[in-house]
């Protein structure tokens, strides 16, 4: 509603917003097309940015808003301005991030070379700064808003005592990355999105884990949160504050997880603007009745002066608790407002969708849904297509403290819809929407990597096999009816508003199956536009 409020325009945004939860909560979604060809991809803020290593080249397509141009980076040139890499050396690209017009990503010589380093350039202002080096480049994130940018690295090996998040923060306004590096020992978890989630919301770098750190001799049965918050803009130890002790997450007595669910992340609650962890795991029944994927959200509280308890330093640890001028005006409300845990499928749900089918899962805090990207095998053994399950609360549910435990447990009964796509159609129809749709969901070969990531109007995913060189295909589904691509088609097969786009990747280029044919010519500027 943000747009709302600076264009005026509320009853067009209202007719959106209901369009676009109908879409995620039915799973029918409006656009879907390959949108390109790639080695490697990112899908960061509606940003889609991905490789083409043989060219050595990124390309970035706003998809949110509906972009009718690619930026194209050619890196060899970006990197020739800044004298930091020989001009014989050769080197993979990956992208990492994307964020108010900042894009990291990171260089990689090949046959141990070099060292691995992470480069970040302003794709507006077209320059590129100063990089530093990485030592993991397996377990790295990076976060970044148009003033700060942060980047933790992982060690992959090395002795447990040394195994915790390190961050490096890099100034954008003046250029240069801060002394310091900030040691994360209480973020115990090493699976970004998984057991640790690191976002930046405000003035404030957040960060959470649903492991316990082995510093902390808690209850073996009972287990919470943790995690730690920073100004932006600092590299001392002692400005951090860590997440309240209240914050509860399980009792392990109830039963076992698949961790192979587990998803992780920190989110704004869209009705309330408050900051919660959001967590969706499955967990099997100590009772031995069934197991059930759940997405369960809760508040972050964070220890401040309010709340003496949560000053408790255990005998040993290396905690500092401090007051940060800033801080005081964010304490946590003593009403704590606890949404109802969201169940989805039991295990039995049919079709049957396993953790080795399910490709990419999400939860979408803005519609209360699970999103589930799953193929399964015919009776022949060959794919039927890759679809798309939702699993929707069917009705609102209250988010105020129940009066009684009946109450309580009457909320936690919450029926959920389950929605399949695309839905089946008649085998003679030969409508070329329908000829397009197969063949952008289609499973090209039965034993290649698929991979997705969503955000909370779409979602991009790619298939291929990790074994060769050739281009495979990005493939956008979007439940966002404002977003218009160009090449757009009226698919017959659903209902008149939904409609399928058959998206180029690049104009004036002949595409075969996974690649193109002939290298793009950019300008001699190293990021440059084109149609």
């Amino acid at each position: 509603m943000r747009e709302a409020r600076q264009s005026g325009c509320y009853a067009q945004a209202l007719r959106r917003r209901v369009k676009f939860q109908d879409a995620v909560t039915t799973a029918k979604p409006y656009s879907v097309g390959i949108v390109g060809w790639a080695d490697q991809y990112i899908y960061c803020n509606g940003m889609l940015c991905y490789t083409q290593n043989e060219n050595k080249e990124f390309f970035l397509l706003d998809l949110h808003q509906s972009a009718p141009n690619e930026i194209v980076i050619n890196v060899d040139e970006l990197l020739a301005t800044t004298n930091q890499i020989l001009a014989s050396e050769k080197y993979e690209l990956r992208p990492i991030h994307y964020s108010d017009n900042i894009l990291s990503w990171l260089y990689i010589p090949l046959g141990n070379t070099g060292r691995n380093k992470l480069f970040v350039t302003n794709i507006e202002r077209r320059a590129i700064f100063p990089p530093i080096d990485i030592d993991s480049r397996q377990k790295l994130f990076v976060r970044n808003n148009s003033d700060y940018l942060y980047c933790g690295t992982y060690p992959d090996t090395g002795d447990d005592d040394d195994n915790f998040w390190k961050l490096q923060c890099f100034s954008i306004g003046r250029e240069e990355w801060l002394n310091g590096v900030l040691e994360l020992k209480e973020v115990a978890g090493s699976d970004v999105g998984t057991t640790a989630a690191f976002e930046i919301f405000g003035h404030l770098f957040h960060a959470a884990s649903s492991v316990q750190p082995t510093a902390f001799g808690e209850d073996v049965y009972l287990s919470r949160y943790y995690g730690v918050r920073y100004p932006l803009g600092v590299c001392r130890a002692e400005d951090k504050q860590l997440l309240s002790e209240s914050m509860f997450r399980r009792d392990h007595r109830e039963g076992p997880i698949n961790d192979r669910w587990s998803t992780l992340s920190l989110e704004k609650n869209p009705k309330t603007g408050v900051l919660e962890v959001v967590e969706c795991r499955r967990e099997h029944s100590a009772k031995g009745d069934g197991n059930s994927k759940t997405a369960y959200r809760t508040a972050v509280q964070i220890c401040n002066g309010d709340f003496a308890d949560d000053f408790l330093v255990r005998e040993g640890s290396e905690q500092k608790l401090v007051e940060v001028c800033g801080f005081q005006d964010q304490a946590p409300n003593l009403k704590e407002c606890p949404s109802t845990p969201h169940r989805g499928d039991d295990g039995f749900t049919e079709p049957l969708v396993t953790s080795n089918n399910c490709f990419m899962r999400s939860y979408n805090i803005h519609c209360e849904a699970f999103i589930d990207l799953f193929n399964l095998a015919a009776a022949d053994g060959l794919s039927s297509g890759l679809k798309i399950r939702t699993i929707s609360r069917s009705q609102a549910v209250r988010h105020e403290q129940p009066d009684s435990q009946e109450t309580g447990n009457e909320a936690n009964r919450v029926e959920s819809v389950i929605s399949y796509w695309p839905p089946q159609t008649d085998s003679d129809e030969t409508c070329d929407g329908s000829k397009y749709l197969a063949h952008a969901l289609r499973v090209q070969e039965p034993h290649w990597d698929i991979f997705g990531l969503a955000d909370e109007q779409s979602l991009v995913y790619i298939q291929g096999g990790r074994e060769t060189k050739d281009l495979n295909p990005l493939v956008f589904i979007s439940f966002e009816p404002s977003i218009k691509l160009p090449g757009v088609c009226k698919w017959l097969g659903a209902t008149a508003e939904q409609h399928i786009c058959e998206v180029e990747p690049h104009s004036g280029t002949t595409v075969k199956r996974r690649g193109l044919v002939t290298p793009v010519v950019v300008s001699s500027d190293c990021i440059n536009q084109r149609p």
